[in-house]
């Protein structure tokens, strides 16, 4: 992936995972609690600071109670349409 698509994912990934738990009605400190991860890194999450690795973006999706693949969809919709 070109350097300029994974700044659109980094850029993409904190809005999805924040309106995510909203949706779900879950706390930073719910979230952090069911995804089995700290709340400081839920926070850096949703602030953008760090990227989770495959298996805590996992976690994360059952937490929210959906599946990996719906939320890479998720993350996938809310790209914009030219990343080119």
């Amino acid at each position: 992936m070109e350097s300029g698509k994974t700044e659109i994912y980094k850029d993409a990934f904190p809005i999805v995972l924040k309106s995510h738990r909203k949706l779900a009605k879950l706390t930073q400190e719910q979230l952090a609690e069911k995804a089995n991860i700290a709340v400081r890194f839920v926070q850096h999450l949703e602030a953008g600071k760090y990227q989770p690795s495959i298996s805590t973006f996992c976690e994360l999706a059952y937490a929210l109670n959906t599946s990996p693949d719906k939320f890479m969809l998720e993350l996938v919709k809310a790209l914009p349409n030219d990343t080119s």
